[in-house]
């Protein structure tokens, strides 16, 4: 058991920022309409610029951030498991992705 295991981490480990960036790219696909929907009841009672203003910063500055925080921080958490852990958590965050992105019918 353990050396398919040890394997599939030999596969992940040199695309380990290619995985990270996969699981980011689809948490903030399936996490964008909530985010934009708080933007907008946020912004609501705004004057429109400042609602077009809110909205390019959103998806620049705000988006950009967001995108960074998370490859960073599950790269830098990732790293540092051992094979087992490595693989497992791999295969459940895609799954529970796979999940939300069913929920949503993005699937």
């Amino acid at each position: 058991m353990n050396d398919p295991i040890l394997y599939v981490a030999k596969l992940i480990r040199p695309n380990l920022s290619e995985v990270c960036f996969g699981m980011t790219a689809v948490a903030l696909i399936l996490a964008g309409p909530y985010i934009n929907e708080f933007v907008t009841r946020v912004t609501d009672k705004l004057h429109w610029l400042a609602r077009y203003l809110a909205f390019v910063l959103m998806c620049t500055v705000g988006y950009g951030a967001l995108t960074q925080i998370l490859y960073r921080g599950l790269k830098h958490w990732l790293t540092g498991q051992s094979a087992f852990a490595l693989v497992t958590f791999t295969i459940v965050i895609y799954l529970v992705l796979a999940y939300f992105a069913r929920k949503q019918k993005h699937i």
